[in-house]
């Protein structure tokens, strides 16, 4: 199952990649995850599966902004994995 944390985006790494401040998690999942996270998005909701992403357009649509992230997996480089919210 899918575990939930939400936070605001203070930086913008890659074209699917950011790091959020983290400021809630879900009640089953407290002391799992760091103050700040390395995010990497399966999906941007609302968005095409196949839609071209830059930095640039990721500081616009994410960065100062709340997100809902429903966290999949922990990849290789330790990177959250997960499906994005803006909220």
């Amino acid at each position: 199952m899918e575990e939930l944390i939400k936070g605001i985006v203070i930086k913008i790494v890659e074209e699917d990649v950011f790091d959020l401040k983290v400021s809630h998690v879900g009640t089953t999942v407290k002391g799992k995850y760091k103050v700040e996270e390395r995010i990497k998005m399966s999906a941007l909701e609302g968005e095409s599966i196949l839609a071209k992403r830059s930095i640039q357009d990721m500081e616009t649509k994410l960065k100062g902004k709340e997100v809902r992230c429903h966290v999949v997996t922990r990849d290789l480089f330790g990177r959250l994995v997960a499906k994005v919210k803006v909220l």
